[in-house]
């Protein structure tokens, strides 16, 4: 997306979708008017704020956008790798644990064996 600083996203504007230079004119309208006929200079002059760059790269933008790959993930794919985090996570914690139990468990032998070693 090099190139592209006048391609703002921003979540308060337009629920954050791509829009030009932080205006609430999104990347989509642009192209669309591209699409449905209109030139650069009728789109401009239909909204003055625009520049014939901000047309470029909203072009540029959504030429990019479609060479996207996009990954479609299922509900299961989801719930496979949420469980393959969990299980990674309580792999760690169960470590953990044990050594700690088993230097707990160290002192405790230590300490109960000098306890039993008092002499008559």
């Amino acid at each position: 997306m090099f190139g592209l600083d006048r391609i703002t996203h921003d979540p308060d504007i337009l629920g954050g979708k791509a829009c030009i230079r932080g205006m609430r004119l999104s990347v989509a309208l642009i192209v669309n008017l591209v699409a449905n006929g209109m030139s650069a200079q009728e789109i401009i002059d239909e909204y003055p704020d625009l520049a014939p760059e901000d047309v470029r790269q909203a072009l540029r933008y959504a030429a990019w956008a479609a060479e996207d790959t996009t990954y479609t993930l299922t509900f299961l794919d989801v719930l496979a790798q949420a469980a393959e985090t969990v299980k990674s996570s309580l792999i760690q914690t169960s470590c953990t644990v044990h050594r700690a139990s088993q230097a707990q468990e160290s002192r405790f032998t230590s300490s109960w064996k000098n306890s039993r070693a008092v002499t008559v």
